[in-house]
């Protein structure tokens, strides 16, 4: 009886199998959440200076983004010296909601969105004595972007100013990359920048 209890334990052991994936997924604790602001230039029929800011959340493959734009174009009316006078042209106000799908290898992330928004369009004119009248505009469009973002690739203390560390070692950092933003629809524009984020950007 002995005997045969010591090999049935036996037996029930030899089926227990050690998986690495099961338990390099317990270890990732983190969710996928990080904000990033952008700045750069857009062109089309709204161009100018474009800036912005976004939060993402991102569940397996899939990004969610919640993203305001702002486009700003002005005009050069005049200098004094090495100073220079502009006055406002137009302006323009995204509030977009974008899913897409986003891959994180190392310490470089590429995503790609598209969406829905609501833009307010302002746009500017005057007479000769420099009285200014604007006409506004609210549409819903569709939004999109494509970003690529370098990030830290393992768990390091988090470091203020991105040279102090202090801490333990975590997930939580910057990032940095380039992004492609843009809108179709009342009004039309493309627009590329530099995006600084921060946030945990992957699984640690």
């Amino acid at each position: 009886m002995g005997m045969c209890c010591f090999a049935q334990e036996n037996r029930e052991y030899d089926n227990t199998t050690f998986n690495p994936d099961t338990l390099l997924q317990e270890r990732k604790t983190n969710p996928i959440v990080f904000a990033d602001v952008f700045f750069g230039g857009a062109f089309g029929s709204s161009h100018g200076l474009i800036a912005g800011l976004s939060a993402n959340y991102q569940h397996k493959s899939h990004l969610f983004t919640a993203r305001y734009t702002g486009l700003l174009e002005q005009r050069r009316v005049g200098s004094f010296i090495y100073v220079h006078f502009y006055r406002t042209e137009e302006e323009v106000e995204e509030f977009a909601l974008l899913y897409g799908y986003r891959i994180a290898e190392g310490n470089t992330s590429y995503s790609v969105s598209a969406g829905a928004s609501v833009v307010q369009r302002d746009m500017y004119s005057y007479d000769n004595e420099g009285v200014q009248s604007k006409i506004s505009r609210t549409r819903f469009s569709i939004p999109f972007e494509f970003s690529i973002k370098w990030f830290k690739k393992e768990k390091k203390p988090y470091h203020i100013y991105c040279v102090f560390p202090v801490g333990r070692p975590t997930g939580l950092g910057h990032s940095f990359g380039f992004k492609v933003v843009g809108n179709v629809g009342a009004t039309t524009f493309i627009g590329l920048g530099v995006t600084w984020g921060w946030g945990w950007h992957k699984h640690y």
